[in-house]
């Protein structure tokens, strides 16, 4: 976690396939004076998340970054043995797709597709 004297920061390598992965990279700087705002930000976005498992998709995670994957079997498998909040839908086109929520920084969305 970040300090006064030191970034936090986290690298996720996702969506591997042979050896090349997706990487994603978080950064949380600390600034002692926004650190209230900052868990504030963090809480809506929890509760924003915890509505998947209920089959709603709120405002905030519209705002969500998507990918295409061969199935989304295995990221469902992962989620659930998590207890990670999610959601899955048909598209208007005939897809499946997959929405979650990084625990822990839930403000950072993703959805994934399939065509089966």
């Amino acid at each position: 976690p970040p300090n006064a004297s030191c970034t936090g920061a986290l690298w996720v390598n996702a969506a591997k396939e042979g050896d090349v992965s997706f990487q994603l990279h978080f950064v949380e700087f600390y600034e002692g004076s926004e650190h209230g705002e900052i868990v504030a930000v963090h809480a809506y976005h929890a509760e924003q998340a915890k509505a998947l498992n209920q089959g709603c998709m709120m405002q905030a995670m519209y705002n969500n970054v998507a990918f295409n994957v061969a199935t989304l079997d295995p990221f469902v498998d992962r989620l659930q043995k998590t207890s990670t909040p999610f959601l899955t839908m048909k598209t208007s086109n005939g897809r499946y797709a997959l929405l979650f929520a990084f625990t822990g920084n839930e403000a950072v969305v993703i959805q994934l597709q399939s065509d089966v």
